[in-house]
């Protein structure tokens, strides 16, 4: 069962009504409703829609919640379909169904949507905002769900600082693994803003930049001025998916360089214990007539050599700045 609140202004006063009185007030000159449903089961969405007059289309639609952002324009009415994220979340994001006709706005959603919230809110505390069309209304929401990404978006800029300030200083595993998970947590992050932010563009293009019947002209204004603030959003997330992915990129770099010097040093340390094993192969071969195997002092000369070219290896090495 969902949670329904129907608000209507009429003669200078807004009151809460039941659905039956909405569906009478309907068409009343001077009058203009606001019905919101949160979370409704398919019945009582074709129920509103029997009672409205929707088109089953809209209906199904609205019912779908894998549907794309869009306007469609039936005889009587507009159907809207944007993607918020839902209050408290930032991830998931949930489906917000929009009828909007002359006098009246519908508005379901299967999630808490912060802007109905306050939109409802403003509506109890400022009735005049009724009086000035159900496309205003519609404005309101659509301006405030724009908003609600803005801090999401500084959040993701925020760790993209976060991480520089942190990449060049994670060098244990544990370290690199911690970096590597939030750095993928910010582009998923960027990622679902970005998905919410481009297809809401393109309705909002409809509304501010082209004449619908059902948007008052005084009304164009504000929908261009959502229609903005949607631009800065989107051009947002396109500079923060570069300077993730240019950072996925400099930061391997620097993972892959440090295992790179990792191997320099293993190396050297291979080539400074090379001169002394194979001498001592070969004077370890159980040969009879070896040079200097029964000179007195041929035991402290091998181990001398075998220091000598170790230390002489290690100085080259060092000059080289392997280790």
């Amino acid at each position: 069962m969902g949670k329904t609140r129907a608000f209507t202004f009429d003669k200078g006063k807004v009151s809460k009504v039941s659905i039956d009185e909405v569906v009478r007030l309907r068409g009343k000159a001077g009058t203009m409703t606001w019905v919101d449903i949160e979370d409704p089961t398919r019945k009582e969405l074709q129920s509103i829609g029997k009672k409205f007059k929707f088109h089953h289309l809209a209906i199904e639609d609205a019912s779908n919640t894998n549907q794309r952002c869009k306007v469609e324009e039936y005889e009587g009415f507009a159907f809207i379909v944007l993607h918020v994220f839902p209050k408290g979340e930032c991830m998931e994001q949930t489906q917000l169904n929009l009828f909007l006709d002359g006098n009246l706005l519908v508005t379901a959603h299967f999630k808490c949507v912060e802007a109905i919230d306050e939109v409802a809110k403003t509506v109890e505390e400022n009735p005049s905002i009724l009086e000035r069309g159900p496309d205003f209304l519609a404005y309101q929401i659509m301006d405030l769900a724009v908003d609600s990404l803005f801090p999401h978006l500084d959040e993701v800029e925020t760790g993209i600082d976060d991480f520089e300030d942190r990449m060049l200083k994670a060098t244990s595993p544990e370290q690199i693994t911690a970096t590597l998970g939030g750095l993928f947590d910010l582009k998923r992050r960027n990622l679902a803003i970005r998905k919410i932010a481009w297809p809401m563009r393109d309705v909002l293009t409809v509304f501010s930049h082209r004449d619908s019947k059902y948007v008052r002209p005084e009304n164009t204004v504000y929908f261009r001025d959502v229609y903005d603030h949607m631009l800065r959003i989107t051009d947002m997330t396109e500079m923060n998916r570069e300077v993730l992915s240019a950072s996925m990129e400099a930061y391997l770099a620097v993972i892959s360089n440090n295992l790179n010097v990792a191997m320099k040093k293993l190396a050297a340390l291979a080539g400074i214990f090379a001169v002394p094993m194979l001498i001592s192969s070969i004077y370890g071969m159980n040969f009879h007539v070896m040079p200097e195997l029964d000179d007195l002092y041929g035991f402290y000369v091998a181990v001398c050599v075998m220091l000598l070219g170790a230390v002489l290896t290690f100085a080259f090495f060092r000059i080289n700045k392997w280790i």
